[in-house]
C-alpha cells in the first residue's frame, strides 16, 4: 500500500487508524481499526512497528507503521517538561 500521511500531533496524542480495501466494482470495505500513542521515545527518530487491527471486536490482522515524529515548539516544551520529571 505504501501510503504516506502528514498530520499535526503532539507527544501523548493517540493516533487512530482505519484500514480499508480498495474495490474497483463494489464499495470499499473496512479491514480493521487500530491505534497508538505518540511517545517521547519517538521524537526526531524514525520508528517501525506493528499496530494490531480489530474488526468487529475480533483480530483483524496488523499493519506495519513507519513513523517519523518531528516536534513543533509546543511538543518540544512538553518533552522538556517530561525529561525534567524523569
Amino acid at each position: 500500500w505504501l501510503e504516506t500521511f502528514s498530520f499535526r500531533a503532539k507527544i501523548g496524542d493517540e493516533v487512530f487508524l482505519k484500514v480499508w480495501d480498495k474495490d474497483s466494482v463494489s464499495s470499499d470495505d473496512l479491514v480493521g481499526e487500530g491505534n497508538f500513542t505518540l511517545s517521547k521515545d519517538q521524537v526526531n527518530m524514525k520508528h517501525c512497528f506493528w499496530v494490531p487491527l480489530k474488526f468487529k471486536n475480533a483480530n483483524g490482522g496488523q499493519i506495519q507503521v513507519d513513523i517519523e515524529f518531528i516536534p513543533n515548539n509546543e511538543s518540544i516544551n512538553i518533552l522538556l517538561t517530561m525529561l525534567e520529571k524523569d
